[in-house]
């Protein structure tokens, strides 16, 4: 009987030992939307977004941070462009229950330094006492990498996103987990004050940078940039927030809901869960479900998570190139590692 005990104490420890952090806790939340072999080892979160995804450049940085570059977008603006590049899945829906507890010590489930929200919600949500999240629909969009290496041979040697791809130590996201049906609850010990929820109520807020342009183009950072992200703003659900958004309110999180979003040009584009995520931020939607619980909901589709390669130069010394020769080679994300932005 001794050494029964001897052993699940041992269980225990070795259990308690696992380090959790924000990208093993949402594979927990898709575990039932996907085999667990189809989201990579060394992917990572790095917050709900519309635009960041399969092709967006980052770099290591030595803080064991992964900091967003640029955009597919950025380099190539063009929609019919992005097509050629990037694989686009057809959403499949989650079975079972796709719910799962979230530890706030890993921050909030949707934002990190690549995709920052304003303080004020955060702040509010931080203090939860528990936090539930799932998700209804998943598909992995795939970038196409000969065709994302002849779209690169054709920018100019002194292209700002040329350059930057060619520095040592960037990263292109790959394989791109994206997610539709998005729903946390935050559930808090005591009543929320009437103020705050005539403040946040039936509000919206987005998230991501708004900057197109590469920070740090020239490679010489020290890993000390904007980990924060472009701040953005609470909006009104139905009014332009900062990139983009709703005009369906907060009931558009309703299952099976279809909402459309406004991007910045004023098109409108319907997310009903299939295809490719939109332009502009992500929208988040906020609700009151009780006096004492919050829901933030997102239709999507939308990206949060990838899987990288390394980029390294492949031109001989002595060599002058004619052309990208750029290669990609699996990359092993740093243990623990987060998600940051260079983007100003």
């Amino acid at each position: 009987m001794k050494r029964i005990l001897i052993f699940l104490v041992v269980l225990v420890a070795v259990g308690q030992g696992v380090a959790q952090d924000a990208t093993t806790a949402w594979k927990k939340v898709l575990k039932n939307c996907a085999n667990s072999n189809l989201i990579g080892k060394q992917s990572l979160f790095f917050g709900v977004s519309n635009t960041i995804g399969p092709g967006s450049v980052w770099r290591r940085a030595d803080d064991n941070s992964i900091r967003l570059m640029f955009e597919l977008s950025d380099a190539f603006p063009a929609a019919a462009d992005q097509a050629k590049i990037v694989k686009t899945n057809q959403i499949a829906g989650c079975y079972g229950t796709s719910s799962s507890k979230w530890d706030l010590k890993l921050g909030l489930p949707f934002s990190t330094g690549a995709t920052s929200l304003t303080l004020n919600i955060g702040a509010l949500l931080g203090q939860a006492k528990s936090v539930t999240v799932s998700v209804t629909g998943f598909a992995i969009d795939d970038l196409a990498e000969t065709n994302w290496k002849q779209a690169f041979a054709g920018l100019s040697t002194d292209n700002a996103y040329y350059k930057e791809a060619h520095q040592a130590g960037r990263l292109i996201a790959e394989n791109g987990v994206k997610v539709t049906g998005l729903r946390a609850v935050f559930n808090y010990k005591t009543d929320i004050g009437a103020d705050v929820q005539a403040q946040f109520k039936g509000k919206a807020f987005t998230l991501g940078n708004s900057s197109s342009t590469p920070g740090n183009a020239s490679g010489t950072g020290t890993g000390s940039g904007n980990a924060n992200g472009t701040s953005t703003s609470t909006t009104p659900s139905g009014t332009s927030g900062t990139g983009g958004s709703s005009n369906s309110g907060a009931s558009s999180c309703s299952p099976g809901a279809t909402s459309n979003t406004t991007d910045t040009s004023g098109s409108v584009s319907s997310t009903s869960g299939a295809g490719s995520p939109g332009t502009g931020s992500a929208t988040l939607h906020v609700d009151f479900t009780s006096s004492r619980q919050i829901t933030i909901c997102a239709d999507g589709p939308f990206y949060l998570m990838a899987a990288y390669s390394q980029l390294s130069d492949g031109t001989p010394l002595g060599i002058a190139p004619t052309a990208s020769t750029l290669v990609l080679t699996p990359a092993d994300v740093p243990k623990k590692a987060v998600a940051g932005s260079e983007r100003h």
